[in-house]
């Protein structure tokens, strides 16, 4: 990943703007020498909360299960992103 200061950013931001969204490229932002922000393409935003809300949806039914929840293997498949349904 591609680091630059803030002064770079200010004079550059039409151009890294560019970059990030049709060329996939992330750029960390700094300011005394510190990473102060980051421009990141949305697609892998997307990505990252998907994987989040898949974990904390997994997370969740583990601790039911635990607690003495039940479930069907369908259902915990589906809360998990899973398509039960399909043949492989």
């Amino acid at each position: 990943m591609r680091r630059i200061l803030v002064s770079e950013a200010r004079n550059d931001f039409s151009n890294l703007l560019n970059q990030v969204a049709f060329k996939n490229k992330s750029v960390l932002i700094r300011r005394n020498k510190r990473d102060m922000a980051a421009l990141v393409p949305l697609e892998n935003i997307r990505k990252y909360l998907l994987e989040i809300e898949k974990a904390l949806d997994f997370e969740a039914l583990h601790r039911s299960l635990r607690r003495g929840g039940r479930t069907s293997l369908k259902k915990a498949l589906e809360k998990s992103g899973i398509d039960a349904d399909s043949k492989r």
